[in-house]
């Protein structure tokens, strides 16, 4: 007879990370300086469904969130929690530090968008990324990459280096 899995609780995820502060804060208070003290209170403040979202955010990959793709049917009005997580400073704008290694990560098609929207011409949609990028960085400025339609859809997680410090505190 086949098992099946069994089902995840709908929110999972924010259980086990409350778990993880819970550890954090008992176990290794003495451990934790100023900054990673104003991040639990910081987290433990923010509503349930902002928390949720917060926990969904820690999940993706790399550091750069796609707006479009954070959207759950268990978290009601996901661009606002979104918005909350900016308000808390947990996620920032891309700013122009950001940029070089933001447009790394993005696809042949995201390139064409910026090229596309600063008239940019003379681009074969054939070539490789890496001409893309270059064409990207040769051709447009870093304002306009900011100011970019694309830009806007995306924001930054700005506690990855506070969480590591955690996480090593949780997994030695």
């Amino acid at each position: 007879m086949r098992k099946y899995p069994k089902e995840l609780p709908e929110k999972y995820y924010l259980d086990h990370f409350n778990e993880f502060i819970h550890f954090i804060t008992k176990q290794c208070a003495h451990l934790l300086d100023q900054e990673h003290q104003e991040f639990v209170k910081c987290y433990q403040q923010l509503g349930h469904d902002t928390q949720c979202m917060f926990v969904r955010t820690i999940n993706r990959q790399g550091c750069f969130i796609a707006l479009g793709k954070m959207t759950y049917i268990e978290i009601n009005d996901c661009s606002s929690q979104l918005t909350s997580l900016q308000r808390s400073n947990l996620l920032r704008e891309l700013n122009s530090d950001d940029i070089k290694i933001w447009l790394q990560q993005l696809t042949k098609i995201q390139l064409l968008e910026i090229l596309d929207q600063y008239a940019v011409i003379g681009i074969k949609r054939s070539v490789a990324k890496k001409a893309l990028l270059d064409q990207v960085i040769d051709s447009c400025t870093i304002t306009q990459c900011l100011t970019s339609e694309l830009a806007q859809q995306f924001l930054v997680k700005n506690f990855e280096c506070c969480l590591g410090y955690l996480l090593f505190l949780f997994f030695g």
